[in-house]
Formats: C-alpha cells, sequence, structure tokens
C-alpha cells in the first residue's frame, strides 16, 4: 500500500529533495500505523518470532521443531528438515544422521 501526505509549509523560493520509501521486506509486517516492523529476535535461538510471508498479517510464534533467530531467520532444530527455506513445515528425518 502507498500512503501520499501533503504538507502545507511557508516556503519561499525553491527546494528540491528526494525522499526514499520502502516496502516492508520477508520477516517484517506491516502495522496499522503503516509502519513495517521486524519480527521478534534473540540469537540464543530461544523461540521467539518469525515471518516468512509478505501477506503475513502478524508475527508467529516459532514451532517446537525449529530455531527462530527473528525477522526471516528460521531453520530446523536436529533431528528435523523442510523441503525449502521458505517452509514452515518442519518433518522429522527419515535418517537422523542425514539431520544433524
Amino acid at each position: 500500500e502507498i500512503v501520499s501526505e501533503t504538507l502545507d509549509l511557508p516556503i519561499e523560493g525553491n527546494m528540491e529533495f528526494s525522499i526514499g520509501l520502502r516496502f516492508c521486506v520477508v520477516g517484517e509486517i506491516l502495522k496499522p500505523n503503516k509502519e513495517c516492523y521486524p519480527c521478534g529476535s534473540d540469537m540464543s535461538g530461544v523461540a521467539r518470532e518469525y515471518s516468512l510471508n509478505l501477506s503475513d498479517s502478524a508475527c508467529k510464534s516459532c514451532p517446537v521443531d525449529a530455531y527462530c533467530w527473528g525477522g526471516a531467520n528460521i531453520g530446523p532444530k536436529s533431528g528435523f528438515w523442510r523441503i525449502s527455506s521458505l517452509s514452515e513445515n518442519f518433518l522429522r528425518c527419515p535418517n537422523e544422521v542425514a539431520c544433524r
């Protein structure tokens, strides 16, 4: 969503300036105030929040079979795997040695 605002400032003469805007990125959610909010992080790997989908309206709690480090940084715990880095479905490994 693009937000537009008009400001009436009492300025004489010509002014030129540039404003850079960006959309939220994977790992952030768009809050009602139109600000991008990064999902919770804790570098210890303790279960926190994540988001892997730009359409998420809220951060999600870390799955019990995954480590979450905030934003879109999520990975499988030992003994689990997932089909892609964007998958939220963690599966128990059929061969535990391969998933350490």
